[in-house]
C-alpha cells in the first residue's frame, strides 16, 4: 500500500511594526498579507517594544503590553511575537521559519535612514509590499483628538465612507449562530478600540459561544460624551470591532436601550456591560433595565483600567512635549 504523501507545508508570513493606537487600517494590512501570498498561510506578526521604538523613532502613545495585546487579539493574526528588532535580520527569519515578509508601501527606515528590511532583502528572503489603507492613519486620529471642535469625521468632507465590499472583507469568516449557540451581547461606543475593550470582549465570550457586539451611532455617543466624540466614526469603529478575534457579529448603530423584543428575537442569553457607570441619555435612566428584569444582565470587570480619555490625555501631553522641544531648538 502506497504511503500517504505529507501535507503541503503552510507558508509562514512575517509582518512587523509598532502598531501604535491599533486601528482598522493596521488590521487591514495584516488581512491583506494573507491575500498577497495566497493559499492558507500562517500570519506571524512581530511587535517592537517601547525601548526599540524610542531608539529609532521616539516615544509611542500606547505602552508595549497594550500594543502586544491589540495585535494578539486581531483575528487575522496567528502568532504574535513581542520584542522584535526594528530591522529584522536573517537569524530572526530562520528562528520563526519565515517564507515571506510583507510590509505596507510606506517602507520603514532605521535610525540611520536605511531601509529597515535591507538585510533580509539582500539575503534573498521573499519580500512583498501591500498598499497602505486609504482613509485612515494614526496621524489623522491624533489630529482629531487635538482639534476638539472638528466634527468633520462624523459628517462632511472628511467622513469615512464605508462600502459593502469593505464590510464583506472584514466580516469574512463570520457565520450565523447555530441552534445550540449561547449568544452573548455587549454594546458600547468602543471608540479608540483598546486593550480594555478587547479584554471585555474576551471575558464576555466566555459566558457563551457566540458574541454579538452592538456599536452605538455617532449622534448617541456625542450626546453623552460631547466635544467631537466619538473620535472614530461609527463605520470606523465597526471595522475595528469586526477585526477582533472574539467577535462573531456586529450590530451597526445599535439601539441605546435593550428591549425585551430584541433579547427574544436575537435569542440573547447574556447581556454584558463593563464596570463603568452607565450614562443616561435619550431620557433612558437605565438602558439595561429590561435585561436585569429578565435575569440576563452581567457586569464584567475587564481588569484593564485603560479608557479612551486616558489615551487622549497621552496624545495631548505628547503634543505639548513635542512643541516644547521644537521651541527650545529655535531659541
Amino acid at each position: 500500500m502506497a504511503a500517504t504523501p505529507p501535507a503541503e507545508r503552510r507558508q509562514r508570513v512575517w509582518l512587523d511594526g509598532c502598531f501604535d493606537m491599533f486601528h482598522w487600517g493596521h488590521a487591514n494590512v495584516i488581512r491583506q498579507s494573507r491575500l498577497a501570498v495566497g493559499g492558507d498561510p500562517i500570519i506571524v506578526v512581530g511587535v517592537h517594544d517601547d525601548e526599540e521604538i524610542m531608539r529609532v523613532k521616539g516615544p509611542c502613545l500606547m505602552h508595549q503590553n497594550e500594543r502586544f495585546a491589540a495585535v494578539d487579539y486581531c483575528k487575522y493574526v496567528d502568532e504574535m511575537i513581542p520584542h522584535v528588532p526594528y530591522s529584522p535580520n536573517v537569524e530572526l527569519m530562520k528562528t520563526h521559519k519565515i517564507d515571506v515578509v510583507v510590509h505596507g508601501d510606506d517602507i520603514a527606515v532605521d535610525a540611520n535612514g536605511h531601509n529597515a528590511y535591507e538585510e533580509i532583502i539582500k539575503a534573498g528572503v521573499k519580500f512583498q509590499v501591500v498598499p497602505r489603507t486609504e482613509g485612515v492613519s494614526t496621524t489623522d486620529v491624533i489630529q482629531r483628538i487635538l482639534d476638539t471642535s472638528n466634527k468633520e469625521h462624523h459628517f462632511g468632507k472628511n467622513q469615512f465612507l464605508l462600502s459593502s465590499r469593505r464590510i464583506a472583507e472584514f466580516a469574512a469568516g463570520s457565520h450565523r449562530p447555530k441552534p445550540d449557540d449561547v449568544i452573548v451581547y455587549v454594546d458600547g461606543a468602543f471608540d479608540l478600540l483598546h486593550h480594555g475593550h478587547m479584554e471585555l470582549f474576551r471575558k464576555a465570550k466566555e459566558l457563551g459561544t457566540y458574541l454579538v457586539v452592538g456599536v452605538h451611532e455617532d449622534k448617541i455617543v456625542n450626546e453623552f460624551k460631547g466635544k467631537n466624540f466619538p473620535i472614530l466614526s461609527l463605520h470606523e469603529r465597526v471595522l475595528g470591532v469586526l477585526a477582533c478575534k472574539f467577535v462573531d457579529d456586529v450590530i451597526i448603530g445599535a439601539p441605546w436601550e435593550i428591549s425585551e423584543d430584541m433579547i427574544k428575537t436575537m435569542n440573547i442569553k447574556h447581556v454584558v456591560h463593563g464596570k463603568q457607570q452607565v450614562v443616561t441619555t435619550h431620557g433612558v435612566v437605565d438602558p439595561y433595565k429590561t435585561a436585569k428584569r429578565l435575569g440576563v444582565y452581567h457586569e464584567i470587570d475587564s481588569s484593564v483600567s485603560l479608557v479612551a480619555e486616558e489615551i487622549m490625555q497621552r496624545v495631548i501631553e505628547n503634543d505639548r512635549q513635542f512643541n516644547e522641544r521644537n521651541a527650545k531648538k529655535k531659541q
